[in-house]
C-alpha cells in the first residue's frame, strides 16, 4: 500500500487532477482506442495468469477439496436435478370463475398461496444450523429422525436475520478465496443462535437443515395427478426430500424452482426437508453490491394439476392499425398429458376468453390443434428420473379493436384466461394472467413504447428489508412502487437479479417500465477497475449463464411492464453473453437486450448503457455515429449526502433525443438492523462482525432503509415532474413532460407570496389541453392575477417587501392508483419583478453606545444589545440581548467541513484527504494585530487581523476581520479572506459560531424547505421556512456535512426561554448551516448513535460552500462550476441583530438590509 501512495503522490504531481479525471473517464468509458487495447490484452493476460498469480487457496478447510463424486454444489456443470423446465407463473384455478374473481380482487399474493389448488407451506419450520454440508448424516431426512430439539424459523425468512450465523456485505469482493468451482470460507460463528453466541465453530460452508410436515386431505389427489412444489428463493442452493425420498437440487438464488413430487406425497402426513448451502459454485456468478444472506427467503407452496393440464403459456401483442387501435394478439399454449391421458386419446381443447378492465369480456378463441413439442430441460439441468408425459403446443390468435394500449402512465390491463377443456366441456385446467397492449422497439437511436419516444426516469431497487433482509413482503414491494410513482419514476431496474414474481404483477398494475436482469455479476474477477470475462469464457460455465438467462426470461415473458432483458451486472463481455444475447433474441423478438460489461462498442447490447458516465460523456456517446439510444443503467450514486450535480443530467436528456435517462444508483440504503449495547441502529459492512467488507458502500439509496426519503429525493422528483411553468417575457409557457397523457386530467393550485411569508393571493386553474411532449404559451391574465392588479394591492394594503413570486403545485383532479387527489407531484416557482424599497434612515442613530475596556475584554452596549470582544485578538467572544446570552462563541474563519462520502472517494485524490493534508480541519488562529475605535458617527470598530496556521505552522489564510457596532444596537461583520496559494479547493468558505443551546427554533428566508446545496438545489425554493436544529440535521447512516441551505437572505435562531431571536443578514446572499453536533464529531462518528451532543448550536455562515457531486462516490467528482472560484481573496460581511419576542424577523431584516448604516458600511 505504501508503494500505490507513492506511486500515486508521484502522478498527482506530475499531472492536474483534471488530466487524472480525463484519464480515469477515457480507461473507465473506453472511449480510448489504445486504452481499450491495453484493457483487452489485460483481461487476456488476468485468464492466463489466474491459476499460478490470482486464484487463492482455501484455508481452514475440514472438507474434502476432491472426492470420487464432485458434490452438487460444487460443480459448475449442474446447476438443478430433476427441477422442472422454467415457466411463467402459474395459478392453476380450478374454474374460470375462480380466475376471474382472484384478479378482480387484485390478485393478492396471500390470496394467491391461499387458492384452492394450492397448499401454503409458508410458516414455521424446525431448523439447524451446521458449519458445513456434511456435519450430519442424511438420517436428518428420514421421516422418524427426531428434531425435538431443533430450533424453528419463519419461512420466509433470511436466516442471519434471525441469530444465526452472520450478515456480510461486499461491493465486488468475495466472501471466500477465489477457487473456482469451490465456494468455502471460515467463518465464525454460533451454530446455535445468535451472532455472538459463545459456542462459536469455523464453518466452511454454513448449511441450514429446514424440516417440517404437512396434511393433504384424502381428496387432494382425486382427480389431480400431479402435484408440484414451487420455491420462490432460496439462497444459495438446496437440495430437497419429501417423506424421505431425495426430489431434487438447485442453484440460482433468485429464480422460481419448481420440482414434481407427485410421486413422493401421501394422504395424511407428509415431510418436506430442505438442505441450504450457504456458499455453492453459483456463488461466484451472484457476486452483487449487496449483503450475503441465506435461506429459504421467498415463498413455499404446493399446486395440483390434473393429467392433462396447462404447463406454459405465453403472450405477445401486436399493433395492426394505430388509428383504430387494432392489435393482434397471440397466445402460444404448452399443455402437458401423462403417457397414460395421451395414449387415452381424449379429445381437448383450449378456449382463450380476454376481458377488459371492467371484466368485459370482449373476445374469445379456440383451437383443438396440437403439435408435439419436444421436452427440454433448462441449461444445466439433468434429468435423473424417467419423465412419462408428452408436451403439445397450440397457438390462438385474434384482433381487438378500439384497444386502450398500456405505459406506465397509462397502466390499462386486460384479463387473459386459458381453458383446458374436455371433449365434453369440462374445464380441466385454467390459467390467467393480466395482459397489457404495448410495443417497444429501438428505432432511429430512439427507444419507443407504443412508437413513442420515453425518457427513462429510472431507479435501481434491491430487494431490501432492514429487519427481514432479503424477505420482501407483497406490502413492502407495493411501499416501494408508491414511493417511486410519487415521485416521478416510471421506470425500475431490478438490480441486479430477478424479483419475487409478484412485484412485476405490481408494476404492470401501477404502471412502472421495468428492466428485468438476470442473476449474474461476477465483479470480483477484476483487473484495473473493469470486471473481466474470466468464467464467461470457461465452457464448463456455459450452461450457468444461459440457465440464469434462460429461466428469467421463461418466467417472466408475460409481464408488459418489462420492456428490456438485461444479461447481468459487471461480468466482463465474454463467450457467454454473446451465447445469451443470441438465445435472448431467438426466443424473444418484442423487447431489445442490454449489457454494460464490456463498454459501449461491445456488440451483445441493444443500448448503449453505461454506469456512472458524466453528463458529458453522455451527451458524446448520443452523438456518435451509432443506431442505439444511451441509457444509463446506473448514474447520480447517492451514497449519503450526494446527487449534486443531477440537474446538469437532465439538460443532456432533455436537448438529445437519443440520449433517454437512466437509473439512479438507488433507491434504499442497506442498511440492516444491528444492536449495539442495547440500542437498534441501521447497520453497514464490519458491524456485524464480518470480514471482509466493503463497509457502507451499501448505504446508497435515496430512501433511509425504512423508506423514509433523503432529501435528495426532492431533486430527484423535481427534475423528473411531469410539467413545468416558466416566465417567458409578458407570457407563460406550460410545458406537458408526459409521453401519453394530456395535462386536461391536471389542476394547478398557485399563491403569491411576499418575503414576509404573508401570502398576498391565490387561486386555481385546471383542464389546461395540452398534449404530451408539447407546451404551450399562454397570457399571464389567463392564469394568474395581471402583474398590475397586484402592484395595486400590494399599494393599497402599503405591504413592505424586496422580493415577491408566485408558488404554483399541480396534482391530479382525480384520485390515482397510485396518489390520492389533490397530492402535488409538480411544482414551479415564478419570482415577480422585484420591488423599489426606500432606503430608511439610521436607525436610533442618536443613541449612545457605551464601551468598557477591561484587561481582557471590551464591552460594547449599544440599545439592548451587549458585545464583548477580546482584547488581545479583538474577536466576538459573545452577544447578549437584553441580558440573555445568544451567542456564547463569537466567528472563527471555517473552511473546512465534516466530510461526505463523495468527498472521501478517491484515494489520495479524494477532496477529504487533500483538506486533511493541507491542515483545514486543524486550523489554529494567531493574533498580528487589533484596532479599536470610535468614528465620527459614534460607531464602535475593532479591526482585527489574525492568521490561520495548521498544525506544522503552515499559513493556509490571513484573515481581516472588521466589526462595526452600530446605534441601532445592531453588529456589522466584514470578513476579508486571503487565502495562500497551492490550497485545494475549498469545502468552505465563512465563519463558524456556537449559539446558546436554548436557541433550537430556526427561521429563515432562503431556499428550502428541505436540505440544499450549490449543485442540489433546484427543487428547493425561495421562502420563509421555518424548522428546530434537530429537524435540520439529515441523520445520514454514516455522519457527516448535512442541512445546509442556500441562498439565504436572514436568519433567526429563537430561544425558547424569552423568545429572543439572533438576526443574521447580509446585503449578499449567504449559506447556513445549524446543527447541535460540531464538524469534528460529525467527522468522528461512524453511526448516528455515536454522536455526542454539543450544549451549544454550532452556526456556519458561508459566503461559499461547494457542491456535493454525485456522479460517483469513488473519484472527485464536483463540477468546476460548483468549486470554490479560483480567486484568492473573498469578502463576506453579515449583520448580526437581537430581535424582541414581539419583533418580526422580516421587518428588522427590511429596515437592516436597506437602512443607510448598513448600505454604506457594505458598501465602503
Amino acid at each position: 500500500m505504501y508503494f500505490w501512495n507513492l506511486f500515486a503522490s508521484f502522478v498527482f504531481r506530475c499531472f492536474s487532477l483534471q488530466g487524472i479525471i480525463n484519464f480515469y473517464e477515457s480507461w473507465t468509458f473506453r472511449t480510448s482506442r489504445v486504452l481499450s487495447i491495453i484493457l483487452r490484452i489485460g483481461e487476456c493476460s488476468y485468464a492466463t495468469f489466474f491459476d499460478s498469480c490470482v486464484q487463492e487457496q482455501l484455508v481452514s478447510v475440514d472438507e474434502p477439496l476432491s472426492s470420487a463424486e464432485i458434490a452438487d454444489w460444487e460443480n459448475a456443470s449442474i446447476v438443478g436435478r430433476d427441477r422442472r423446465p422454467s415457466h411463467c407463473t402459474l395459478y392453476s384455478f380450478r374454474t374460470v370463475d375462480e380466475c376471474i374473481s382472484f384478479w378482480k380482487g387484485g390478485g393478492l399474493w396471500n390470496e394467491r398461496i391461499n387458492l384452492a389448488n394450492v397448499q401454503n407451506l409458508n410458516g414455521t419450520w424446525k431448523f439447524k444450523l451446521l458449519k458445513n454440508p456434511r456435519a450430519i448424516s442424511d438420517e436428518f431426512t428420514l421421516s422418524n429422525f427426531s428434531d425435538t430439539f431443533w430450533a424453528e424459523i419463519p419461512v420466509p425468512a433470511n436466516w442471519q436475520c434471525k441469530g444465526w450465523d452472520r450478515p456480510i456485505y461486499t461491493n465486488f469482493q468475495y466472501p471466500f478465496p477465489l477457487h473456482p468451482p469451490v465456494a468455502r470460507t471460515s467463518i465464525k460463528l454460533g451454530i446455535d443462535a445468535g451472532v455472538l453466541c459463545e459456542n462459536c465453530v469455523h464453518a466452511t460452508n454454513p448449511t441450514g437443515l429446514y424440516r417440517r410436515t404437512f396434511q393433504l386431505d384424502m381428496d387432494w389427489n382425486e382427480s389431480y395427478e400431479r402435484t408440484f412444489i414451487v420455491f420462490e428463493g432460496v439462497d444459495a442452493a438446496f437440495h430437497i426430500w419429501i417423506n424421505g425420498q431425495l426430489v431434487g437440487y438447485s442453484q440460482d438464488s433468485k429464480m422460481t424452482a419448481e420440482f414434481d413430487v407427485s410421486d413422493s406425497l401421501q394422504s395424511g402426513t407428509n415431510l418436506v426437508v430442505v438442505r441450504v448451502y450457504r456458499w455453492c459454485d453459483g456463488s461466484y456468478l451472484e457476486d452483487q453490491d449487496q449483503w450475503w444472506l441465506s435461506g429459504i427467503f421467498r415463498d413455499v407452496y404446493l399446486y395440483r394439476k390434473r393429467a392433462s393440464h396447462i404447463c406454459d403459456y405465453s403472450v405477445q401483442t401486436e399493433c395492426c392499425d394505430w388509428q383504430s387501435g387494432t392489435w393482434e394478439l397471440r397466445v402460444g399454449i404448452e399443455i402437458c398429458d401423462t403417457a397414460n391421458a395421451y395414449f387415452n386419446n381424449d379429445n381437448k381443447r383450449l378456449r382463450v376468453r380476454l376481458f377488459d378492465s371492467s371484466l368485459r369480456e370482449i373476445s374469445t378463441g379456440t383451437t383443438d390443434k396440437f403439435l408435439i413439442q419436444h421436452y427440454s430441460p433448462d441449461f444445466g439441468t439433468t434429468q435423473e428420473k424417467n419423465i412419462e408425459e408428452v408436451r403439445q403446443y397450440a397457438n390462438v390468435c385474434f384482433n381487438i379493436s378500439n384497444v386502450a394500449e398500456w405505459s406506465s402512465e397509462r397502466p390499462t390491463l386486460y384479463l387473459l384466461a386459458i381453458i383446458l377443456e374436455s371433449e365434453s366441456g369440462e374445464c380441466l385446467d385454467c390459467e390467467g394472467c393480466r395482459v397489457g397492449f404495448r410495443t417497444v422497439q429501438i428505432f432511429n437511436k430512439q427507444l419507443l413504447v407504443n412508437e413513442k419516444r420515453i425518457t427513462f426516469q429510472g431507479v435501481n431497487r434491491h430487494e431490501h428489508c432492514p429487519v427481514e433482509g432479503k424477505a420482501v413482503s407483497e406490502k413492502l414491494m407495493i411501499e416501494d412502487i408508491l414511493l417511486m410513482k410519487r415521485n416521478n419514476f416510471n421506470a425500475v431496474r431490478t438490480s441486479h437479479y430477478p424479483n419475487h414474481p409478484r412485484f412485476y404483477e405490481l408494476c404492470d398494475e401501477y404502471g412502472l417500465y421495468v428492466i428485468d436482469e438476470a442473476n449474474i455479476e461476477t465483479h470480483g474477477f477484476e483487473f484495473g477497475l473493469h470486471s473481466t470475462p474470466y468464467l464467461a469464457n470457461d465452457p464448463v460455465w456455459r450452461n450457468a449463464y444461459m440457465s440464469r438467462v434462460s429461466r428469467m426470461v421463461q418466467r417472466d415473458k408475460n409481464h408488459c411492464s418489462i420492456i428490456i432483458w438485461s444479461l447481468g451486472n459487471e461480468s466482463g463481455c465474454g463467450g457467454a453473453h454473446f451465447a445469451m444475447y443470441s438465445w435472448v433474441k431467438q426466443n424473444d423478438k418484442t423487447r431489445p437486450i442490454q449489457y454494460e460489461g464490456g463498454g459501449f462498442k461491445t456488440k451483445c447490447t441493444d443500448i448503449i448503457c453505461p454506469m456512472y458516465a458524466t453528463p458529458k460523456i453522455c451527451q458524446d456517446l448520443a452523438s456518435q455515429m451509432d443506431d442505439r439510444p444511451v441509457i444509463l443503467c446506473e448514474y447520480s450514486h447517492a451514497m449519503g449526502n450526494s446527487n449534486g450535480g443531477l440537474a446538469k443530467y437532465w439538460e443532456v436528456f432533455r436537448s438529445n433525443r437519443s440520449a433517454q435517462g437512466g437509473f439512479i444508483w438507488d433507491l434504499i440504503d442497506q442498511g440492516l438492523n444491528c444492536s449495539t449495547n442495547g440500542r437498534i441502529h441501521w447497520g453497514y459492512g464490519g458491524d456485524f462482525g464480518d470480514s471482509p467488507n466493503d463497509k457502507q458502500f451499501c448505504i446508497n439509496g435515496l430512501v433511509f432503509p425504512d423508506r423514509s426519503p433523503h432529501p435528495a429525493m426532492e431533486e430527484v422528483k423535481y427534475l423528473q415532474q411531469p410539467t413545468m411553468i416558466r416566465a417567458q417575457g409578458d407570457k407563460i409557457i406550460v410545458e406537458n413532460r408526459y409521453h401519453f397523457t394530456n395535462l386536461e386530467c391536471m389542476k394547478f393550485d398557485w399563491c403569491v407570496i411576499l418575503d414576509s411569508g404573508f401570502i398576498l393571493k391565490k387561486g386555481q386553474f385546471s383542464k389546461l389541453h395540452i398534449q404530451p411532449g408539447a407546451e404551450t404559451s399562454y397570457e399571464w391574465s389567463q392564469l394568474f392575477p395581471s402583474l398590475s392588479s397586484l402592484a395595486q394591492l400590494v399599494q393599497r394594503k402599503q405591504f413592505v417587501f424586496g422580493e415577491w413570486w408566485i408558488d404554483v403545485s399541480a396534482s391530479f383532479i382525480k384520485h390515482q392508483s397510485w396518489i390520492p387527489e389533490g397530492v402535488s407531484i409538480a411544482k414551479c416557482q415564478l419570482m415577480l419583478p422585484q420591488q423599489k424599497v426606500p432606503v430608511p434612515g439610521s436607525l436610533n442613530s442618536e443613541a449612545a453606545i457605551h464601551i468598557e475596556h477591561l484587561s481582557d475584554a471590551i464591552w460594547v452596549t449599544s440599545q439592548d444589545s451587549t458585545y464583548v470582544f477580546n482584547a488581545a485578538s479583538g474577536r466576538l467572544l459573545k452577544f447578549q440581548f437584553r441580558g440573555e446570552m445568544l451567542i456564547q462563541s463569537g466567528p472563527i474563519a471555517s473552511l473546512w467541513r465534516a466530510p461526505t462520502d463523495n468527498d472521501s472517494g478517491g484515494w489520495i485524490f479524494s477532496f477529504a484527504e487533500r483538506w486533511a493534508k493541507a491542515g483545514l480541519d486543524t486550523l489554529h488562529e494567531h493574533e498580528e494585530a487589533v484596532e479599536t475605535f470610535v468614528d465620527n458617527f459614534g460607531r464602535f470598530h475593532c479591526a482585527s487581523k489574525l492568521v490561520l496556521r495548521t498544525a506544522q505552522k503552515k499559513t493556509v489564510c490571513r484573515l481581516c476581520s472588521h466589526y462595526t457596532v452600530l446605534a441601532s444596537g445592531h453588529l456589522n461583520v466584514t470578513c476579508t479572506f486571503d487565502l495562500s496559494p497551492h490550497l485545494p479547493p475549498l469545502p468552505r468558505i465563512g465563519v463558524l459560531m456556537q449559539c446558546r443551546a436554548t436557541m433550537q427554533q430556526v427561521e429563515w428566508l432562503g431556499l428550502g424547505p428541505h436540505e440544499n446545496y450549490l449543485d442540489r438545489k433546484s427543487s428547493a425554493f425561495l421562502g420563509r421556512h421555518s424548522a428546530t436544529v434537530d429537524d435540520l440535521h439529515v441523520p445520514y447512516i454514516v455522519p457527516s456535512d448535512n442541512g445546509a441551505r442556500q441562498e439565504v437572505r436572514w436568519l433567526a435562531l429563537e430561544s425558547s426561554a424569552s423568545g429572543n431571536k439572533c438576526l443574521f443578514t447580509s446585503k449578499e446572499n449567504f449559506n447556513f448551516n445549524a446543527s447541535n453536533f460540531s464538524d469534528a464529531e460529525l467527522a468522528r462518528a461512524n453511526h448516528q448513535h455515536d454522536l455526542q451532543r454539543s450544549d451549544s448550536i454550532h452556526v456556519h455562515l458561508d459566503t461559499f460552500q461547494m457542491g456535493l457531486g454525485g456522479d460517483c462516490s469513488w473519484f472527485p467528482c464536483v463540477h468546476s462550476e460548483f468549486l470554490a472560484p479560483a480567486r484568492k481573496r473573498f469578502t463576506f460581511t453579515f449583520v448580526i441583530a437581537g430581535v424582541g419576542g414581539n419583533e418580526n424577523p422580516s421587518d428588522v431584516f427590511q429596515e437592516l438590509r436597506f437602512s443607510r448604516d448598513t448600505v454604506e458600511l457594505t458598501s465602503s
